[in-house]
């Protein structure tokens, strides 16, 4: 089970506090979520507990069976694989909408926040990068105006995080990863948008080979966590 620190306080909270751990992979994947033991871990009625695991199963990141209760979403190479196939087409097919709504001002704000970023990248740890990834799409996809594709976005990208926190634990340069996210905001800004899908789909390619030692690097430190 989940391990938190502190009590939680409200509905927002709770349901904060829940999504979070379905992100981090905090519950065993696969298991079941015993709704008694995380009320009691987080300090509240199982009501709240029980509401934020159903809105999280409207969000894919928890499972619910008929007659057998809520679930740990899986962490397999296929569930894997098919998220950054929908990670990198979602975003990519959103690039030409980028380019016909956003204004100068909006992408020069972001750009100047990617640039601090680039300049101090080297020193953000992972789980803090993996954010700062999340953000940066986050931004991207509000620059559509559309806010059913902010949604969509939101989804997938909670969904990839725990992946992608994994992932950037190898980058030895973190500020060129940053200054791929600069590249991508210029490219915008230029008008170039041949060159910016280009920039845009390497960065946001997740190959077969690094999901999968991703993946087995990201499934030995949870089981590893679950055995202390």
């Amino acid at each position: 089970m989940a391990q938190v620190t502190g009590t939680v306080s409200s509905t927002t909270d709770v349901f904060s506090a829940v999504r979070e751990m379905a992100i981090e992979f905090r519950f065993m994947p696969g298991a079941k979520i015993n709704e008694t033991e995380l009320a009691e871990e987080l300090g509240v009625s199982r009501t709240p507990v029980r509401e934020a695991l159903n809105r999280l199963v409207t969000e894919d990141l928890i499972d619910f069976r008929k007659n057998y209760g809520f679930f740990c979403r899986t962490l397999d190479l296929e569930d894997v694989l098919h998220l950054a196939e929908a990670y990198k087409t979602f975003h990519l097919s959103i690039l030409p909408i980028v380019f016909a709504r956003a204004g100068k001002a909006e992408v020069e704000a972001l750009l100047a926040s990617t640039q601090q970023m680039a300049a101090h990248g080297n020193d953000m740890p992972p789980c803090e990068m993996a954010r700062a990834d999340q953000a940066f799409l986050h931004d991207i996809t509000m620059l559509t105006k559309n806010p059913v594709m902010v949604q969509i976005n939101g989804s997938i990208s909670a969904r990839i995080r725990f992946l992608r926190k994994v992932m950037l634990e190898g980058y030895v340069c973190k500020r060129a990863y940053f200054r791929n996210q600069q590249s991508v905001l210029e490219l915008i800004l230029a008008g170039d948008e041949v060159e910016a899908t280009k920039v845009f789909a390497d960065y946001l390619t997740i190959d077969a080979s690094e999901a999968e030692k991703a993946l087995a690097r990201g499934l030995g430190r949870i089981y590893l966590k679950a055995a202390h």
